[in-house]
């Protein structure tokens, strides 16, 4: 994805002359260019002709939608505090500096129960199904296992390699995590490894196997297995793993971006896949269910002091959720998350700012409802049916 940067009302002389600049890497005249602008609250707007640029619209099934119309959701929204990690029906886990604190939701209110310290630097989280532990991880590699009631530090691994890629099994008591082209398994009790699977094998007879990524790694806790998406070299990998068995569902071209990812459902089997333009929902075969259109969300950017006004396109979601019932769909583009009814295609809410504040954890509750984390607030939306239909 490519920026752009914004111009309106050249003239061909200025237009011979910037073309000439930007060959040169000399951004200066690109400022004197964008002198002709004038930034307001939705938008930027040229002063010589008046032509309006917003901040964000949507470009689906052929055409141009505001965004701005999409910004009130049609049902129930309730707030609470902290940004969850990880959310259930009655309660949900959300960090404090190095603090991880659970809240109880009683009467529409979160209380919180209990705290304790985690390692500082922390950026990737894991919990057991039973919500017994808790995996953490840093970007420096150590990974600690926590019990969750009590705080305590059952167990801390270093690795060499960041560690990212990481799901408790699902009786809870061991945990399987990437590294090094191995799918291991990892004793947290009696602090022994065993490797699981030769990744490596799985790209052939090429060299540099240790540089494989894991761009996730999920559990399908009905059939006992981990599901394992795997990139190296513009060739992308999609298995299923079962102790010592290897299936590879997929082998192709990356269907996306570096940032999207697979998710699977574990409730209705369900994979969904981000495709560039498209989205796929998949069996557990990953046979093609459904294909539903994504769409193009351009981005003008406002000057920040540092860098000029640009223009770009996002075409691909990192994430795409689907409810149990596969009624309704959210699409995460990581600064902006949309709610689509999957049955019309509708785009029922579209969250954003003009600030680019990420929405980093999402999902389905229920048939109904939907959170997602969003700056330091937790945000849960129950969709009644009929309102913006």
């Amino acid at each position: 994805m490519d920026d752009e940067f914004l111009f309106c009302c050249l003239s061909t002389d200025e237009k011979i002359q910037l073309e000439r600049e930007l060959n040169e890497e000399n951004y200066r005249y690109v400022y004197e260019l964008q002198k002709n602008f004038t930034v307001e609250k939705n938008g930027i707007r040229c002063r010589k002709c008046g032509k309006w640029y917003p901040y964000r619209k949507l470009n689906f099934h052929n055409k141009i939608l505001e965004a701005e119309q999409y910004k009130k959701f049609p049902g129930i929204t309730n707030k609470y505090q902290k940004a969850a990690l990880y959310f259930k029906k009655t309660h949900y886990y959300a960090r404090n500096k190095n603090l991880l604190q659970k809240y109880s939701i009683q009467n529409g209110i979160s209380v919180k129960e209990y705290e304790f310290n985690i390692m500082g630097e922390t950026l990737y989280y894991a919990f057991s199904t039973d919500e017994q532990f808790v995996a953490t991880a840093t970007l420096k590699g150590t990974i600690a296992v926590q019990d969750l009631v009590h705080g305590e530090t059952i167990a801390k691994k270093r690795m060499k390699n960041t560690i990212h890629a990481f799901v408790f099994a699902p009786d809870g008591r061991t945990l399987v995590y990437f590294a090094d082209g191995f799918l291991w398994e990892w004793d947290f009790k009696t602090n022994k490894t065993q490797n699981l699977v030769d990744c490596r094998n799985m790209f052939g007879d090429i060299e540099d196997k240790q540089h494989i990524v894991c761009k996730s790694l999920c559990l399908d806790s009905k059939k006992e297995s981990y599901i394992i998406e795997l990139s190296m070299n513009e060739k992308t990998i999609l298995a299923k793993s079962s102790l010592d068995n290897m299936e590879i569902l997929s082998e192709r071209v990356p269907y996306g971006s570096a940032g999207s990812h697979v998710i699977y459902n574990d409730e209705n089997g369900c994979y969904t896949i981000p495709c560039d333009g498209y989205g796929l929902l998949c069996d557990e075969k990953l046979k093609e269910t459904e294909r539903i259109d994504i769409p193009t969300i351009s981005k003008c950017l406002a000057p920040t002091g540092w860098a000029p006004i640009s223009c770009f396109e996002i075409t691909i979601p990192n994430r795409i959720f689907v409810s149990s019932d596969k009624k309704w769909a959210l699409l995460d583009y990581f600064t902006d998350v949309i709610l689509m009814r999957l049955s019309d295609q509708k785009i029922m809410f579209y969250l954003f700012d003009n600030n680019g504040s990420p929405a980093v954890q999402m999902g389905f509750i229920d048939e109904e409802t939907f959170w997602y984390s969003w700056r330091a607030t937790t945000y849960v939306h129950r969709i009644v049916e009929g309102q913006n239909s």
